[in-house]
């Protein structure tokens, strides 16, 4: 596997309301929390209304730089299942569209 599940931050990470941004070999990618605010002191409940959202680009630009039509989003449950599930999506990508 390219991007292990211990490259990414803790999954209590997410309930600040802040985005993870990384990086592999070509690709760039985000994870975070949707909606993207802070859950700290909400109910498991709460929480879970949310989404865990992965976004991929091509480098070399930022999130904020790159044009929407280039990065591609994917939704997951918002749990610890849910982060792993986008890190094995990170991977599948990178496989097919940025190893050669």
């Amino acid at each position: 596997m390219a991007i292990n599940r211990d490259d990414i931050f803790h999954f209590e990470y997410f309930d600040y309301g802040e985005r993870f941004h990384g990086s592999y070999r070509g690709m760039r990618y985000a994870i975070a929390r949707e909606p993207l605010e802070w859950v700290v002191q909400k109910s498991p409940e709460e929480k879970a209304k949310g989404i865990i959202r992965v976004s991929i680009w091509p480098e070399p630009f930022s999130y904020e730089k790159t044009p929407e039509d280039k990065i591609v989003h994917e939704d997951f449950p918002y749990s610890e299942e849910g982060v792993r599930m986008a890190v094995d999506r990170l991977n599948e990508v990178w496989e097919r569209d940025y190893a050669s």
